[in-house]
């Protein structure tokens, strides 16, 4: 989501540009809704796992190796800093390898930045990633086209009759995730005030959620209406009035929709990860998730800029 962000602004300071992204098989379903992009290479990294799935085979990364190569790229800007990322991009021939100075990283790049601040928002420091190009003090902020998604958000407006608030009570963590029984909560209270539910997570996170004691039958399950689908998910949360998540991809996902959104840093990395992207949003950030409580995100809810009407198509 944040690397995404780079796309548009590219296009925009160098006119006549191409500009590809190399990615996981799971994000390339937001690839249609990224302005400007020319062309999406996408596989798991055989050495690396993404959300819900194991570590990538090896034939279906080289396959994307080799689009990579095949496209003949002038440079790279490489928001991981995974060494073994490097040593692919500089293995496919681009020429040009510009990123962020890391032991065991920085031999694969032309042009190695300082390392990145953990301490300073992401887009800050991936902006600097333009700057070996010439382009210097870019603001860079996550922002998709809603346009493609029209004909899912038709099909599936029918589930969103009344204000829907998405919730996401799930991090790659477990100990960054507030208690389970506190979401529940949260969404009784949001219930009793007229608003529906949206739970938003992968099939097996949402099956705890569906296990719960006494779940309300007016609940909606993200994985009944979008069958594992990024593409669908984003046409769901556009849908939606306000998004209530930890901090984790579907909070920024939300957030580049325009959705107004509601932060759960517990602890997560407020700092580093904050919302940065079009819609307004809020966060709550607490060292332990224990600290937080229904009541605490009821009231940053009550906060949130609710959107008034859903956007675009």
């Amino acid at each position: 989501m944040f690397a995404a962000s780079l796309v548009p602004k590219l296009k925009s300071l160098i006119p006549g540009s191409f500009v590809g992204i190399w990615c996981k098989s799971y994000a390339s379903g937001i690839a249609p809704l990224i302005p400007g992009l020319g062309a999406c290479h996408a596989a798991d990294p055989f050495w690396d796992r993404s959300p819900g799935r194991g570590q990538g085979p090896l034939a279906p990364f080289l396959r994307s190796w080799l689009e990579v190569r095949r496209a003949k790229y002038d440079a790279a800007l490489l928001a991981s800093q995974s060494s073994k990322t490097a040593a692919a991009v500089a293995l496919a021939g681009v020429p040009r390898r510009i990123g962020f100075h890391r032991p065991g990283t920085a031999r694969w790049l032309t042009d190695a930045l300082p390392a990145a601040d953990p301490g300073k928002p992401v887009l800050t420091q991936l902006s600097r990633l333009l700057e070996p190009l010439g382009l210097q003090n870019v603001h860079l902020a996550c922002s998709l086209n809603r346009e493609p998604l029209a004909q899912e958000r038709l099909r599936l407006r029918p589930f969103f009759a009344r204000r829907t608030t998405a919730l996401h009570p799930f991090a790659g963590a477990a100990e960054r995730c507030v208690a389970l029984a506190e979401w529940i909560r949260l969404s009784n209270m949001l219930e009793d005030r007229g608003v529906a539910t949206l739970w938003f997570g992968t099939a097996t996170e949402l099956n705890r959620v569906r296990s719960a004691p006494n779940p309300r039958p007016s609940w909606n399950y993200a994985d009944d209406l979008t069958a594992n689908s990024l593409f669908v998910a984003a046409a769901a949360l556009s849908l939606c009035d306000v998004f209530v998540g930890h901090d984790s991809g579907p909070l920024h996902l939300a957030n580049a929709l325009g959705i107004p959104c509601l932060g759960v840093y517990a602890p997560g990395e407020p700092e580093r990860t904050p919302p940065q992207a079009i819609g307004p949003a809020r966060i709550i950030a607490k060292s332990d998730a224990k600290d937080v409580r229904a009541e605490d995100m009821l009231a940053e809810w009550e906060l949130v800029p609710a959107s008034s009407a859903p956007l675009g198509p």
